[in-house]
């Protein structure tokens, strides 16, 4: 029984690995994580895509107010034609050649469009539309990476306590272990602790495999890789409630809100267009 004891004191003095022992451990924040995210989704592109397709589409718009020119022209050859069976003294009757060629230039310019700025308006109003759209997947982005961030932060704090208990165990283990030695100790005081100390170490590694699976999930939205030991750095409480006020005060301020709007003034100036 003393052998059993004596392992289960050495196994948990080598197992007990606090996570402030590490050095040199990457520390990551909130906020650069945040940026990271929206900066490495594929859908951020699409804001400059569809600037440049919008541009475009104006360019042609700008295009149908210029003068449009048209070059036309035809050649034609008649094995035979009409000629005057007459003969005159002195006269020369002209006979018709037998190809012609005919050849015109025309220019049309309009003169009115009254759906000139009106057009111009909706593609405006549809690019607004669009990169709402693309602001309110990217918010969610967002929210995912909240999520995975506060729920490693969150396990990385239990982690801290977790160790500090198996320390604390430990500590009393070896005490225990010593004083059944001397026989001020029962064996069932030892063995307890020994179990409570196993119990906790399970619970540390179901918290490190936690933990690690929303760091992996970090990793994949930011597109940057996170050690298992990298230190998440949470913004400051204060830093938090102004935010969460600012998001009470001004609940519009949310995309979908804006996406919204954009729709709407989408299909006004459609129908400005349509009367137009």
């Amino acid at each position: 029984m003393r052998r059993a004891l004596f392992a289960a004191l050495g196994a948990a003095t080598v197992l007990v690995t606090p996570m402030h022992a590490s050095a040199q451990r990457d520390t990551i924040r909130y906020g650069e994580l945040l940026s990271q995210a929206v900066s490495a989704d594929p859908r951020q592109r699409q804001l400059r895509l569809q600037e440049a397709a919008t541009e475009l589409r104006l360019r042609n718009i700008a295009a149908d107010r210029l003068p449009s020119l048209a070059l036309d022209g035809q050649a034609q050859y008649q094995s035979a034609v009409t000629t005057i069976p007459i003969a005159v003294p002195g006269i020369s009757i002209p006979t018709p050649p037998h190809d012609t060629y005919d050849a015109h230039l025309g220019a049309e310019a309009p003169l009115l469009d009254p759906t000139f700025a009106s057009r111009r308006e909706v593609e405006r109003a549809r690019l607004a539309e669009s990169q709402a759209q693309v602001r309110t997947t990217l918010f969610a982005l967002r929210q995912e990476v909240t999520d995975a961030f506060f729920t490693a932060a969150g396990l990385q704090e239990r982690m801290s306590e977790t160790d500090a208990a198996i320390a604390e165990l430990s500590a009393r283990l070896r005490e225990m272990v010593v004083r059944f030695r001397e026989g001020a100790a029962l064996r069932g005081d030892t063995a307890a602790i020994a179990a409570t100390l196993d119990e906790r170490r399970q619970d540390r590694l179901a918290l490190a495999a936690d933990r690690g699976a929303a760091l992996a999930r970090l990793a994949l939205l930011t597109g940057r890789p996170i050690a298992g030991d990298a230190v998440l750095v949470a913004p400051a409480t204060a830093a938090l409630a102004v935010e969460t006020s600012r998001g009470l005060d001004s609940v519009r301020s949310r995309p979908e809100f804006e996406q919204f709007a954009a729709t709407r003034q989408r299909l006004e100036e459609q129908t400005r267009l349509a009367t137009a």
